[in-house]
């Protein structure tokens, strides 16, 4: 769900790419957060609302990234290396969360 950016593309993004990859990512935390919100996923252990916990504070840090490079993408602005490494480090917390969140939905659906 989350994209990453490679060395060997930045010689051929756009600024319109970035924008894309950091708005799908941003749609798909969207998604991932309503699921987490479910019912299905509430925490029944202390361990489980601490890591929930966790994963909720680092995704509210994580979108707020992603509104800020996509209003900064949104601008005419020409865009800067130094964007690049944002989005890309956007693109790879948002897979670190992603991570987060999958191991949290399967711990909340294991068996102990």
């Amino acid at each position: 769900m989350v994209m990453e950016i490679h060395d060997t593309q930045l010689g051929k993004i756009d600024k319109k790419a970035c924008f894309v990859w950091i708005d799908r990512s941003y749609k798909g935390l969207q998604s991932i957060k309503q699921k987490l919100d479910s019912y299905l996923f509430e925490p029944t252990t202390y361990s489980q609302y601490e890591e929930k916990e966790q994963i909720t504070a680092k995704m509210e840090a994580v979108e707020e990234g992603h509104l800020e490079l996509l209003t900064l993408l949104k601008s005419g602005k020409n865009i800067l290396k130094d964007h690049l490494t944002k989005v890309r480090h956007q693109l790879k917390e948002a897979k670190r969360l992603e991570e987060s969140i999958n191991r949290y939905i399967m711990m909340t659906h294991s068996k102990v």
